[in-house]
């Protein structure tokens, strides 16, 4: 497996750097939905804060991943 990351290493990084605007764009949604009463109401609070919570985690990983696989270097 770490002789293909070379080669995939720029598909990779192009996939994920595409995808963390989205879950950025969710996670700007979600704080939108937090502070709305009606929100609250009608999908509970803790559910929301709870997947903003997930996506958060999840773009933190992002991150590192593409910080960690960029500096990867094949010897």
């Amino acid at each position: 497996m770490p002789a293909s990351i070379p080669r995939m290493k720029i598909v990779c990084l192009a996939f994920l750097a595409s995808a963390l605007p989205l879950v950025m764009d969710n996670v700007n949604s979600l704080w939108f939905l937090i502070r709305s009463e009606t929100a609250n109401m009608v999908f509970d609070y803790h559910r929301i804060a709870c997947a903003q919570a997930g996506l958060m985690m999840v773009g933190v990983g992002n991150m590192a991943t593409i910080i960690t696989m960029g500096a990867y270097q094949h010897s």
